[in-house]
């Protein structure tokens, strides 16, 4: 496990100066080794004690990257989407708007990022993930069998899966599930990074299909959200909509298939860990 946080850090290390040159998919790969560590941090504090605050520094980090991030996917996102249009369905400067406009808030992000990035504060978390690697505070379990005690702690984080899916059909509203179906996805991306600490692919693998579907589906929702302002800014300015609302239905259809395919996900993946985790 150590191992492994030694890997997240070398990562965020090496991504650090390709972050500061606005480098290719870099504040992805940053903020990644970020969730990664803070996800193993939580679920192995039976073994390691005492990193609330390294976890709460990780997730702040990770924060801070988050808007260049997500507009990158979201201008990335647009860019396929309007390229796979016939020349007829588009109308009025919607690349401007969701292409330059986009990119110039993007550029705003990555100077904000320099700013955490030449903090006090950043290099006091560095220093932070070299003292724990150098000293960590193992705790008396850390001495048991490692497949006792590490299978143990990647059975309980994918039943905290199941809980939350349990948690989220509870509700009594279906906007209330979606919103709780949000739990689900942050609660199998940390499984997912939990069992790849481990070594265990397959869990793993079934982790992140139950993250990625529910992913497709959240982030079309948040992409519809997004182009319904930037239509309602486009109308107010006298431009044409008519590509927006072509975007939208698209958006729309993504979300909807996502949807619909969840329970057969859900259903394979829970018997298949079931299985795994005997």
């Amino acid at each position: 496990m150590l191992k492994y946080l030694s890997a997240q850090v070398t990562a965020l290390l090496a991504q650090d100066p390709r972050v500061r040159r606005a480098g290719d998919d870099a504040v992805h790969q940053m903020r990644v080794a970020c969730r990664r560590m803070r996800s193993a941090l939580k679920a192995f504090k039976t073994i390691i004690s005492g990193t609330e605050e390294l976890q709460a520094e990780l997730q702040w980090l990770g924060n801070d990257l988050g808007e260049a991030r997500d507009l990158e996917v979201i201008r990335a996102r647009y860019d396929r989407q309007l390229g796979s249009l016939s020349p007829e369905l588009i109308s009025g400067p919607v690349r401007q708007r969701l292409g330059a406009d986009l990119e110039a808030r993007e550029r705003q992000a990555y100077v904000m990022i320099g700013e955490t990035l030449g903090s006090e504060r950043y290099f006091a978390l560095l220093d932070a993930l070299d003292a724990l690697l150098a000293a960590p505070p193992l705790t008396k379990l850390a001495r048991k069998p490692a497949e006792e005690v590490l299978g143990a702690v990647a059975a309980r984080e994918w039943a905290r899966v199941t809980t939350a899916y349990d948690r989220a059909q509870a509700k009594e509203t279906e906007e209330e599930r979606e919103l709780a179906m949000h739990d689900v996805r942050k609660a199998a991306k940390r499984a997912r990074y939990t069992a790849e600490a481990l070594g265990m692919g397959e869990l793993a693998a079934l982790a992140e299909s139950v993250q990625e579907t529910l992913g497709l589906y959240q982030d079309g929702v948040v992409a519809q959200e997004l182009l319904k302002k930037e239509a309602q800014a486009a109308r107010t300015a006298g431009e044409d909509t008519f590509t927006y609302g072509v975007l939208l239905g698209m958006e729309r259809a993504t979300a909807e298939r996502a949807h619909e395919k969840f329970p057969r996900v859900w259903e394979r993946t829970t018997a298949a860990a079931a299985k795994l985790l005997g």
